[in-house]
C-alpha cells in the first residue's frame, strides 16, 4: 500500500495516494510551469525574477529543474490553451522550456524546500487573450 504525501495541485495543498483528474477544476487562478534537465537552475531562477508575471519560482527536488507559479485568468473552459500560452510566453522571455508531460490539470507537484525560493507577492496575473 502506498504511503500518502504531502504535495501541491493547483494552488491547493492535499493529501493523495493518486491523481483524481475528476475532481479538479481549472480555476486554480495559478499556472505551474515544469522546467526539467536545466544545467543551471539558479541562472534560470535569476531570469524568471525578472518578469513581472511570475509570482514565484523555485529549484525542484532533483536539484535540476525549476517549478515556476504564474497568476492567469483561466477558467476550467480554457485552462489548456492558458497553460499553452504561458509555457510559450516563459520559453520565449527567460528561455525555460516546460515538460511537456507536466501540464494537465491534475497533475500533483511535490513542493521542494528551496532556502532561496524567489516570491514576488506583487506579480501581475497573466491575462490570456484565450477567452
Amino acid at each position: 500500500r502506498p504511503h500518502p504525501c504531502h504535495c501541491h495541485a493547483l494552488g491547493r495543498h492535499r493529501q493523495v495516494h493518486h491523481r483524481q483528474a475528476d475532481q479538479e477544476t481549472g480555476q486554480g487562478h495559478a499556472r505551474r510551469l515544469d522546467i526539467d534537465h536545466v544545467e543551471d537552475p539558479e541562472y534560470l531562477k535569476q531570469r524568471a525574477s525578472k518578469l513581472n508575471y511570475v509570482h514565484a519560482a523555485f529549484v525542484t527536488p532533483s536539484g535540476h529543474g525549476l517549478k515556476v507559479i504564474i497568476k492567469t485568468n483561466a477558467t476550467a473552459e480554457n485552462y489548456k490553451a492558458v497553460e499553452e500560452e504561458i509555457a510559450s510566453a516563459f520559453a520565449h522571455d527567460a528561455g525555460g522550456i516546460r515538460d511537456n508531460r507536466c501540464k494537465d490539470i491534475a497533475r500533483i507537484q511535490f513542493v521542494s524546500y528551496d532556502p532561496d525560493l524567489y516570491y514576488n507577492p506583487g506579480s501581475i496575473t497573466f491575462l490570456s487573450v484565450n477567452k
